[in-house]
């Protein structure tokens, strides 16, 4: 998947993210997704983005009901794909 696609996606699933498909989407481009230190919390990072840039990672947390809640979402697209586009666009 490109960039482009990456954020096609987000976008198009707007409040209705399930965390199985935000961390399918991740992990498809190349991101790593680990388990955090409490439940339902996941951290995120790229080594080759990390390599080249100040990013180290980003965490987001899901619903009870298994979803990705908008707030995390909103701030992984302005904190990592807005901030790091020329890099990610040249990774993906």
């Amino acid at each position: 998947m490109t960039y482009d696609g990456l954020v096609a996606e987000l976008n198009a699933a707007g409040n209705d993210l399930r965390c199985e498909d935000f961390k399918r989407l991740l992990v498809g481009v190349g991101f790593r997704v680990k388990a955090g230190k409490r439940g339902g919390h996941h951290v995120v990072t790229f080594p080759k983005l990390s390599r080249s840039t100040e990013f180290t990672s980003i965490s987001f947390n899901c619903d009870h009901d298994g979803k990705v809640k908008k707030c995390y979402i909103t701030r992984f697209r302005n904190h990592v794909l807005v901030m790091y586009e020329v890099e990610l666009k040249k990774l993906l």
